[in-house]
């Protein structure tokens, strides 16, 4: 499964590099970087620098969060260093901003891993992502039982919150169902004839663990609460004057309905800022920072990694060595 020549390597790094830059100038061009920039000039005159460089300074603490729950999902089949995973995470925003919904994540973070471990590594992908779609949802339903007693609502929204929370609670017991029984669906998928053939015989079986799961549910709720604070604090750098568990109910809205939302690469994040417009916008009368805050969030923490990782090595030659 997922062998690789080097001219398909080549071929492949090449194009997704072209596709990856295509999608962040497209994004720039598209929300106008002058506006972006006329709103940064004036929050540098007026805001509290230690508000930019905090939210500066947790972009590497959300991407190490990520990479150590990587290597805690492959741990009982592959050995990979703390740095070959931040490289394997980053590789994974490449092939996932070019792809619908980020479907694309497991085959950048699947690349360096030896050959006969990737179909499992491909599933443990998918599980890993799993587990920080329950820190959305769990969050999100946080944010509708609060949102709903918010002045800026007029208990428009508080008659619905029954139904979409019935909604949504169903959605994370299904998906603490999967993270939790994910050594039975591997065991599951392994005995199909389609699974077979997609994986090449390959074995997919997986040994996770319960403290296994439950140390990277928490670690995805950590890394949750980090990039909330990070888009509080550059909404505040850009001028947004609203109680901070405001902004994190809003915030937490925007991620709920954006990750309920079938986007493709050039949508995402228009659909996020169209949610945060909807929801931390009702809080503010200043849009444009609403707007600006989004992108630039979306620029650091996707944009930049993706524009730095398309050029990381992605093929080991000592993963030849194990194919055999």
């Amino acid at each position: 499964m997922f062998q690789f020549s080097q001219k398909n390597i080549l071929i492949a790094r090449l194009s997704i590099a072209i596709l990856a830059y295509g999608f962040i100038i497209y994004k720039l061009y598209n929300y106008s970087w002058h506006e972006i920039s006329s709103v940064f000039e004036q929050a540098v005159k007026t805001s509290n620098h230690i508000l930019l460089f905090t939210f500066l300074l947790l972009m590497p603490v959300n991407w190490l969060i990520e990479a150590i729950k990587w290597k805690l999902s492959i741990k009982s089949f592959e050995s990979t260093t703390l740095l070959k995973a931040f490289g394997s995470v980053w590789y994974g925003v490449v092939t996932g901003i070019i792809t619908p919904n980020r479907i694309g994540e497991p085959i950048g973070r699947i690349a360096s891993i030896s050959a006969p471990n990737r179909a499992k590594a491909a599933l443990a992908a998918v599980w890993c992502s799993a587990t920080q779609q329950i820190a959305t949802i769990f969050f999100g339903i946080i944010g509708l039982v609060t949102w709903g007693y918010f002045p800026c609502t007029n208990g428009n929204f508080s008659n619905k919150i029954i139904i979409i929370s019935i909604i949504v609670a169903a959605a994370l017991l299904g998906l603490l169902l999967f993270i939790f029984k994910i050594n039975s669906v591997a065991n599951y998928l392994g005995r199909k004839q389609f699974f077979k053939k997609l994986t090449s015989g390959e074995e997919v079986a997986l040994n996770i663990t319960l403290p296994q799961s439950s140390a990277i549910i928490g670690l995805s709720i950590f890394r949750y609460i980090v990039f909330a604070t990070q888009f509080i604090l550059i909404l505040k750098f850009l001028g947004v004057n609203v109680q901070a568990f405001m902004l994190f109910s809003a915030i937490s809205l925007t991620y709920l309905f954006a990750s309920f939302v079938p986007t493709f690469f050039f949508s995402e994040a228009g659909v996020r800022a169209g949610f945060a417009l909807a929801f931390v916008g009702s809080l503010t009368s200043n849009s444009i920072a609403v707007v600006s805050a989004t992108i630039t969030l979306w620029l650091l923490n996707v944009g930049l990694p993706a524009a730095i990782a398309s050029w990381f090595p992605w093929y080991n030659k000592k993963l030849r060595a194990k194919r055999s």
